[in-house]
């Protein structure tokens, strides 16, 4: 073949490899959608905006790769008061109409919550449908005494005399009779309960202006049907369907009360509470005040599935959108209040190290989307995941993984506030976010991050959840408590979680590798045994799980033999279940469940097992862990495809992985699919010595990957590029330091031989800068290798990296590496563009008396809610610092 033929033939094999690689990305990493993207709330302080600053948000947030937005109007700022734009006002709705097309312009979505700030309320609630308390009030009289009620403006739900002899003597309806002032008390000793309902004193939280007024009673269908019919008649002028999903908050609603309870709880739980007043209060004997307590406590709950959030998901489909809503927080069972939206949510608050990032936590929202069929399960994201303006992308990519591992598949940045473009840095902020936002030097580099996302979401909301084990969670076991009235199950608060043995058993199942979902008595019910394995409205599972608990209701039990009726094997921990719950008929419900127990060795399909070494009941039945991932400090979320599966994998130990690892499900081909650069290639294999399939994976402390498996060989996928070092070189020689993009001022140009943090290198002017600077090296290729990959030993905090002319790519997180290919023999020109934080600018204001925190209502305090102030905050350390590496690769 002679030379021009060669060339030819060399770049026909170039293109076709090229074109081979781009489909087979294709085909790996599906188009993004802007519901593969992140969104953020975004709060409009004092609803002080204009069309034209809301465009230019849309803009950059379509330009740095957000895919939508969740409108939050709050409270105003000092000094812009004209500006404000009245909640719910025509103008207001005029700027959301405005928003909404710009929105659909650019291809992103708009969430709303039906309210500002967070608790659903307003003007519009009038005292009788406010978030409402109860006041006990407790007088002891004896024969004879003439009984007068303390006068009072709160209404009287109930008054009852209870004897020392155990006789009970309604007065409610006797003092309701405006002629009623005194009662005269019978023979013996008694005390008078009286039960007033009043207000709680909570209001909406954060209000925008124009939207002060009472919180609603939550429990109250009455208050949550007015509340709703006002909203939809103020917003009849937005199209239907602009509004993607209605959101509610976390529930921060703390009345414990409700005008109608006591009918509420006798339809639902049998018998009147008004004649167990002193067991509500706590006195008697404790079973029954446990009992009565936990039958208040179930009452609250159904009334706030079934007053609230079902009827709240109802009226957001009949205004053509969806909902989305926060379950923690509140009083009720949370997998079937999750489950009422059609997108369920958690979030996480505060450090990854702190109490209120927990994946178990995380994992009631992910398990009620999975066992309920839904396909998003969001999470509000880095809520003051560090202090104010210290939050860095790398620390937002690991609580990112943190969130995925947790099941979640659609990320909410919290957040963004809207900014004028007239407004001194560091611009409007709010008080509880990480501060997304494009004043934040860290919004530079965002676009990385994003793209990290928007590819993870690509596969995570793709499929189906694959796991094998449904843990039932015995919610009642909460509620059979003699201490106090409500129980709110905390997000920040946990211990209703770990202080029960289902929390325990959650944990051990997790590190020991099993996957699990939750699953709630209601969902219980509605599930299926067949074709070997249990089937819910939502996804298959292959075992369940009943872990120690007291109490179980007999509905749920009835359905646990059907199941074993029809071939399920059902596990349970320790022991069979001791008790049904609640107080009603207990004698009648007690001797059901003895002859329902007694009667289990007649069931001849299935069985009940009672297990106490519960890998090895797994092994019994086929399910195996992924062992070795865990051992290896290796975290995985599993999901089915139509011809495999995919794994999600995150090395969350403090070593590199270099290993080969048996995965338990069957497969003949498997891909790595790496997120952070969108690469992918068939993965190295080997046979152990039982002859089984061993693939080999490379992952440093921090990196995450994606692992498809196919029970097909997937065609067109090039081999995956193994890090292979063979030399290392330190790259020296003489840096300049250019200060391109931030403030306060941009300070001069620095050269230097060593690399230490810039704020060491230039005085004040380089203490106080927030923003980029680009340094940039000379140097030859030391001959060593024909690719390299380019190690930093340190970088505060983010880079962009150019080689000769060209983007190689951006690292926003450990590890500090990436791959620059070959060099050229002589001449090559490294440029380095690193992103600090804004901490140093912040400081630098504090220190100087600059009036920055100009809010209304909190304003602006820090992470521990302190008055903020950053003025003796230690200088953090900038750009790049320490040795530089070119690492020569085998290949």
């Amino acid at each position: 073949m002679n030379f021009q033929y060669k060339i030819v033939f060399f770049i026909l094999i170039g293109i076709c490899m090229l074109t081979c690689s781009q489909n087979s990305e294709n085909k790996f990493w599906p188009k993004a959608t802007n519901i593969n993207q992140p969104w953020t709330r975004w709060w409009w302080l004092g609803n002080a905006v204009d069309a034209p600053t809301l465009t230019a948000h849309l803009e950059e947030f379509k330009r740095v790769g957000i895919g939508g937005v969740e409108i939050t109007p709050i409270y105003g700022v000092q000094g812009a008061e004209s500006r404000v734009i009245p909640y719910l006002s025509d103008k207001w709705i005029e700027m959301l109409n405005h928003t909404i097309r710009e929105a659909n312009r650019l291809n992103l979505g708009v969430d709303m919550p039906p309210n500002s700030g967070w608790r659903t309320g307003g003007p519009m609630v009038p005292i009788e449908n406010a978030n409402a308390a109860v006041e006990f009030f407790i007088k002891e009289v004896k024969f004879g005494e003439i009984f007068e009620p303390v006068p009072t403006s709160n209404l009287i739900q109930a008054m009852v005399a209870c004897s020392k002899s155990g006789e009970i003597i309604d007065l409610t309806d006797h003092f309701q009779n405006p002629s009623a002032t005194s009662w005269q008390v019978p023979s013996g000793n008694w005390k008078i309960y009286t039960i007033i309902s009043k207000w709680s004193g909570q209001k909406v939280k954060r209000a925008a202006p124009g939207n002060e007024g009472f919180a609603i009673d939550p429990f109250s269908r009455k208050a949550v049907d007015d509340f709703f019919r006002y909203y939809a008649q103020k917003i009849k002028n937005v199209p239907r369907g602009a509004i993607r999903t209605y959101f509610h908050d976390s529930f921060e609603y703390e009345g414990n009360w409700s005008a109608n309870i006591f009918d509420e709880f006798c339809k639902r739980r049998g018998y009147d509470l008004k004649q167990h007043l002193p067991a509500l209060l706590g006195e008697g004997e404790e079973n029954e005040v446990k009992r009565v307590k936990a039958d208040y406590r179930e009452t609250i709950s159904d009334m706030l599935l079934e007053n609230f959030i079902q009827p709240f998901t109802k009226w957001s489909h009949a205004l053509g959108s969806q909902s989305r809503n926060q379950a923690h927080g509140s009083p009720g069972n949370l997998l079937d209040l999750y489950a009422a939206a059609d997108i369920p949510e958690t979030e996480i608050f505060g450090p990854l190290s702190g109490p209120a990032t927990d994946l178990f936590i995380n994992k009631f929202a992910s398990s009620a989307g999975n066992v309920t069929g839904k396909k998003l399960i969001s999470s509000e994201s880095y809520t003051w995941l560090n202090e104010h303006f210290t939050v860095t992308l790398a620390e937002m990519k690991q609580a990112t993984d943190h969130l995925f591992l947790a099941g979640i598949n659609h990320i909410f940045f919290h957040g963004t506030a809207y900014s004028p473009p007239d407004a001194a840095w560091p611009g409007w902020v709010f008080y509880a976010s990480s501060q997304i936002n494009p004043q934040n030097p860290i919004w530079r580099d965002l676009p990385a991050l994003n793209q990290y996302i928007t590819r993870c979401q690509s596969r995570l909301q793709s499929g189906e959840p694959d796991n094998d084990i449904l843990l039932y969670w015995p919610f009642l076991d909460i509620l059979h408590d003699s201490a106090g009235l409500m129980k709110q199950l905390e997000v920040q608060n946990p211990n209703w979680f770990y202080d029960q043995p289902f929390g325990q058993l959650a944990k051990e199942l997790y590190h020991s590798g099993y996957s699990f979902d939750y699953i709630s008595d209601r969902q219980l019910l509605q599930s299926n045994y067949q074709d070997g394995g249990f089937k819910t409205s939502g996804a298959n599972y292959r075992a369940l799980l009943i872990p120690s608990c007291q109490y179980i209701p007999l509905e749920t039990f009835k359905k646990l033999i059907e199941l074993a009726q029809n071939g399920a094997t059902i596990l349970f921990q320790d022991h069979l279940p001791v008790d049904v719950p609640g107080f009603s008929n207990l004698t009648e419900r007690q001797l059901e469940f003895e002859n329902l127990k007694s009667g289990l060795n007649s069931i001849e399909n299935g069985k009940f097992v009672i297990v106490q070494d519960i890998d090895a009941a797994f092994r019994q039945l086929k399910i195996y862990p992924e062992k070795r991932f865990i051992v290896a400090g290796i975290q995985y979320i599993r999901r089915k495809t139509s011809t495999g599966h995919i794994y999600f994998l995150a090395n969350w130990g403090n070593q590199a992985i270099d290993n080969y690892f048996r995965l338990t499900v069957e497969h003949k081909s498997a891909v790595f699919m790496n997120p952070m650069n969108g690469q992918i290639g068939y993965a190295m294999f080997r046979e152990d010595q039982m002859g089984k399939s061993e693939i080999r994976l490379q992952l440093k402390p921090g990196e995450s990957i994606f692992l498809k498996t196919d029970a097909n060989i997937t065609p067109e996928v090039p081999k995956w590029n193994y890090l292979e070092p063979a030399t290392q070189t330190e790259l020296t020689g003489h840096w300049k330091i250019e200060f391109i993009a931030g403030g306060p001022t941009l300070p001069p140009a620095i050269e230097t031989d060593q690399l230490i943090s810039w704020t060491q290198l230039g005085g004040e002017a380089t203490e106080n800068f927030a923003g980029t600077a680009r340094y940039t090296i000379g140097f030859d290729d030391p001959g060593t290798a024909a690719n390299y990959l380019l190690v930093f030993e340190k970088i505060a905090e983010s880079s962009r990296i150019f080689l000769n002319g060209k983007e190689i790519g951006t690292l926003i997180c450990p590890p500090w590496e990436i791959r620059i290919g070959s060099l050229k023999p002589t001449g090559n020109v490294l440029r380095i563009e690193v992103t600090n934080l804004a901490a140093n600018r912040i400081r630098y204001l504090d220190r100087s008396g600059i009036k920055w925190r100009i809010f209304h209502d909190i304003n602006f305090v820090n992470i521990d809610y302190q008055p903020f102030d950053a003025s003796n905050w230690k200088i953090r350390d900038s750009g790049l610092i320490g040795k530089v590496y070119l690492v020569g690769l085998k290949s």
